[in-house]
């Protein structure tokens, strides 16, 4: 899928969970290189949304669930609760986080992990809804 249609989905996907261009969305967005880059896909959804506060935790070389080239830090798994703490600290609260990792986790590298992929898609889910669950359950009623 190209960038271009891959933005034009979210658009539409946007202005129908809001009815509307909502000015004050805040989004997190977490990527590799594709979102790093510097007219990456973040880049473009700012143009979509420009009164929208995107945080973007894209990262070169990041994967969904494996140490890319030793580094924790490109293991979405593993940093998760730091995204999530720093996008909590900027917004007080999220509309969206989109998640556009994968393409680093079919490296060769890792080709006999690969039946951890999705196991670990859903833990990063997992640890999103109960990171949310908290932090509504801190919220005055």
């Amino acid at each position: 899928m190209k960038i271009s249609s891959f933005i034009l989905i979210l658009s539409i996907l946007f202005r129908t969970a809001c009815g509307q261009v909502h000015p004050e969305l805040k989004i997190l967005t977490i990527g590799d290189s594709n979102g790093a880059a510097a007219e990456g896909w973040p880049e473009q959804l700012k143009k979509l949304f420009p009164s929208a506060l995107i945080i973007n935790k894209s990262i070169s070389g990041n994967t969904i669930g494996f140490d890319n080239l030793q580094r924790e830090s490109l293991n979405t798994v593993k940093n998760i609760s730091s995204y999530l703490d720093e996008a909590y600290h900027q917004t007080g609260e999220l509309d969206f986080i989109l998640i556009c990792v994968g393409t680093n986790d079919t490296k060769r590298i890792f080709v006999d992990q690969q039946k951890e992929v999705p196991e670990n898609l859903s833990n990063i889910f997992t640890q999103i809804k109960l990171y949310i669950s908290e932090k509504n359950k801190k919220l005055p009623h």
